[in-house]
C-alpha cells in the first residue's frame, strides 16, 4: 500500500497521474487507486459550473482507471435531502450530478 497525502483541491488528475507514472517507473504495483474524496480533487480544467467540474474531475479519474488498468475508487457526500434517507441514490450526490453520469457503480454507507 502506498499512501500520498495532498491538501485539499490543492491537486487534479493530472498530478495524480504524474504520482502513479512515478511509482510504476520506480517498479511499484498497484491493484486500485483510492481517493478521498472526489470533490476534493480539482479539474485540470476549471469552469464556472459546479456540474462541469464535477464531471470533469470523474471523467479525467475514469481515464486513468484505462491508463493504468485498475479501478479507481473515491467517495462522495450526499446532499441535504440524503443526509436522513435509508434509500439513498444518485439523486443524492453532493455538488455534482455529473459525478454519477461518470460513474459505474454508486454504493452508499450510512
Amino acid at each position: 500500500m502506498y499512501l500520498k497525502e495532498y491538501p485539499p483541491r490543492s491537486i487534479c488528475a493530472k498530478d495524480i497521474e504524474q504520482y502513479l507514472d512515478n511509482l510504476r517507473n520506480a517498479g511499484k504495483s498497484f491493484d486500485a487507486v483510492i481517493i478521498d474524496y472526489l470533490n476534493l480533487v480539482l479539474p485540470n480544467h476549471r469552469t464556472d459550473s459546479m456540474f462541469k467540474d464535477g464531471l470533469a474531475v470523474s471523467e479525467e479519474l475514469r481515464a486513468l482507471s484505462y491508463k493504468f488498468k485498475c479501478p479507481v475508487i473515491s467517495a462522495v457526500q450526499s446532499n441535504t435531502e440524503g443526509m436522513n434517507s435509508q434509500d439513498i441514490d444518485m439523486q443524492n450526490v453532493s455538488e455534482s450530478r455529473g459525478i454519477v453520469h461518470t460513474t459505474d457503480a454508486l454504493f452508499a454507507l450510512y
